[in-house]
């Protein structure tokens, strides 16, 4: 199979990057009259208490980590 049938068969939507947006063509916005977009919809109070989860961490051991660090040259 050919690139080129192997593009046909799968196109790629175009890329947002590169997606001209015409801002010529917004409406004008009327800055004094309300509207419900003007005001923040209240968000859902989460009254849950958030997760918490106990792990343990692995012991250290310092010996063996003294013991792989370079000695120092005096």
């Amino acid at each position: 199979m050919t690139h080129e049938e192997f593009t046909a068969k799968h196109p790629h939507p175009p890329s947002p990057v590169y997606v001209r947006i015409d801002r010529h063509s917004d409406p004008t916005v009327d800055r004094h009259q309300e509207t419900a977009i003007d005001r923040q919809p209240q968000a859902p109070i989460d009254r849950q208490a958030p997760i918490t989860y106990r792990v343990q961490m692995p012991k250290l051991d310092v010996a063996r980590l003294n013991a792989l660090r370079p000695k120092p040259k005096h």
